[in-house]
């Protein structure tokens, strides 16, 4: 089972949204950075990368064997890729922003959960419990 956790260092980490692109269609602005915009110092408009920049962010973008390469870069590599010398670690992350400062769920089709207990219970179980108690039919899977 799970570690136990008394607490979540970031409420948002350990749950991911997997979504459909045209999820990004609902933003008025949509940025691509190297970091978490929860990070200390973050500045969007300074940090966000180019269109012309989002290849170097992969290893391949047309892998013969998708499930046996890994296509994003890890951070050791962006930092290389990118000349960012910072002992921080670097994780692409893509934040959007929209009128009413909410994305719509209509466009997630999968939820991964983190293996940790809070409060002897697994995270995966309230977000099922969410999930279930929600309009919505969404898979929910505990991340490896």
């Amino acid at each position: 089972m799970g570690r136990k956790l008394r607490s979540s260092t970031n409420p948002y980490g350990p749950i991911s949204l997997k979504c459909e692109p045209s999820i990004l269609n609902q933003s008025t602005n949509v940025s691509i950075c190297l970091r978490s915009a929860g990070g200390r110092g973050f500045n969007r408009d300074d940090e966000g990368i180019s269109v012309d920049d989002i290849p170097r962010m992969f290893y391949c973008l047309n892998c013969e064997n998708e499930y046996q390469e890994s296509w994003l870069k890890y951070s050791n590599d962006l930092k290389a890729e990118f000349q960012i010398d910072t002992p921080n670690t670097l994780n692409p992350e893509v934040s959007c922003q929209t009128p009413t400062e909410l994305l719509s769920a209509d466009s997630i089709f999968q939820i991964l959960a983190d293996d940790i207990v809070i409060d002897d219970t697994p995270l995966i179980q309230t977000v099922r419990d969410i999930v279930n108690d929600s309009q919505f039919n969404i898979s929910v899977y505990t991340r490896f």
